[in-house]
Order: C-alpha cells, then structure tokens, then sequence
C-alpha cells in the first residue's frame, strides 16, 4: 500500500456496467490520536506560556488552549484581570490534587474514574464546579449514581447538596430510603448538616424503627454538642414517639435527656390509654361471644 493510500482510504463499488454507484469518501478523521498529543503539552515548561501557582506549587500551562476550553480560564488569562498580563497566576485555596486532574481532562477530555477513591473524585468534583467544567462535573455524578453504597451515600449527598446537584441528591435520597437502618449508623450520618439530617429522616418514605432513629441523631448530637437544641426540635417534629416501645423510651431515650420527662410522660400515657382501650375492646368481645365448655 502506497502512503497516499495509508493516509486517504477510499471506498469504491463498480458496477458491471463499470460505473460507480458510491461516490467516493474523502473525509479524512484522526481525532483518535489528537487527545494524546495535546496531552503532551501538559506540564511542559519548554512547550507552556504560563505558569499557574497551585498552593506554591508551578505549573507549566498554555493560555490559548485552557481559553479555548473553558471561558473560567478565558477571563482568567485574556480579560481584564491583573493575572492576564503576568507571567504566572497565583490560585489561591484550591486542591493541587484535584486541580491537576482538572488540567489533565482539559488538555485530553479523558480521565478513568475508576483510578480513584471516593473522597478524590468528591475533589475533583468541587474543582471541576468550581472552574463551571460541567461536562466533567455531571460525568462524576453519574458515576456516583451507580456506585452508591451506605458507606459513601451521605458524603455524596451533602456534596451534591452543596453543589446544587438535583439528579444526584435524588438518587443519594433513594438509595438511603432503601437502606435506612444501615445508613443511620455510618460515620458519613455523624458529618451531615442538620439541614440534612432533617431532610433524611422527614422523609415518608425513610423507614427504620423510630428507635433507630432516635440513637442515630443522639449520636449526632454527642458529634455535633452546639447543636443539640436544633436536633432536639427536629425529634419533637420528626420522631413519632408513640411507636417506640415503652421499655426503649425508659432505657434509652429517657437517660440521654434529649427530650424533657414530660413529653415522655404523656407519650407513656397515651401508650397506657391505647393499651387500656384494646383490653376493654377485647373484653367486651369476649362478653358478647362467651367461649362454651
């Protein structure tokens, strides 16, 4: 094969007639290789024209191409700001970790997800927020969705919460519906906002024994002391006190004076006339309908 032949491949069917009934592709399509190559330029200092200060740390980048990719970096480099005449941009409070898998993806639109752990790819998300890098931001949570566990659902759900992420934040509140009482005593629970926490366990559709949710926010509230009065109306308003059996309200939730003796006073009441009420409804049945010997 001659090298006009290894570069422009040509289709051609022939008739009998010797006509031919395709017309001939010329289109030519390399772009498998181009994403290699560019990656080539980064951290290059003898291909780059800026430097970016990460944390104190340089590194080598091309204006041109971080403009063309995303206009966070277009303003950055070629606005009106000071940084844009300098050689180097100081970036300040930003994760070297994350930012250098963020150039990464710009210069190569690729990055394997699988390669890292939870809590990276939830840096990687913040900075690919961050810099508006959309694309990269809602493949992460994509990936998110199919890999929630109960160990990670509640980090993810507070970082998809912070980002404003809907379609994540349904899907983390999905899956903790499912798995309630295996959420409530992960240490990703113990972290949440009571922001978040309320909009867990207010759920209809979160189902765990109330007891279960009862130790989980005293957990929270041992984690979390300033805010006790905060977790203690999200009980009052949240917690049905009633299906907590009087031995749990004695042994667990009286001792942990959360809430005060008098509301769990009346709860044990109320429990006591309900008891009181199916005992006379039974017996009146068993009046009406004596058992024969």
């Amino acid at each position: 094969m001659s090298c006009t032949e290894g570069s422009l491949q040509e289709t051609v069917k022939v008739e009998g007639n010797g006509r031919n009934t395709d017309s001939i592709s010329s289109d030519i399509n390399h772009t498998d290789t181009l994403s290699d190559d560019i990656g080539v330029l980064l951290g290059n200092r003898d291909f780059s024209d800026i430097i970016l200060v990460v944390n104190g740390e340089k590194i080598p980048a091309n204006k041109a191409l971080l403009a063309a990719r995303k206009v966070t970096f277009r303003g950055l480099l070629y606005g009106g700001l000071k940084e844009s005449g300098e050689g180097e941009v100081v970036l300040n409070q930003t994760n070297v970790f994350a930012f250098r898998i963020l150039l990464r993806y710009l210069y190569t639109a690729k990055i394997s997800l699988a390669e890292y752990k939870d809590d990276q790819l939830l840096e990687i998300l913040g900075i690919a927020h961050q810099y508006c890098v959309f694309k990269l931001q809602n493949a992460i949570a994509d990936h998110f969705k199919r890999t929630l566990n109960c160990k990670n659902v509640c980090t993810v759900f507070s970082t998809a919460q912070s980002y404003c992420l809907t379609s994540l934040t349904e899907s983390c509140l999905c899956f903790a519906d499912q798995h309630a009482n295996e959420v409530l005593l992960t240490q990703g629970f113990l972290q949440l906002s009571i922001a978040e926490v309320t909009q867990l366990v207010s759920r209809d559709s979160f189902v765990a024994p109330e007891i279960n949710i009862f130790c989980a926010i005293l957990n929270w509230v041992k984690a979390h002391p300033k805010m006790r009065s905060a977790a203690v109306e999200v009980l009052k308003k949240h917690l049905i006190l009633s299906q907590i059996s009087r031995r749990d309200l004695l042994k667990i939730v009286w001792p942990s004076k959360l809430l005060a003796s008098d509301i769990l006073l009346d709860v044990i009441d109320k429990q006591d006339e309900a008891e009181l009420k199916l005992l006379r409804k039974l017996t009146e049945e068993d009046e009406k309908c004596p058992t024969t010997i």
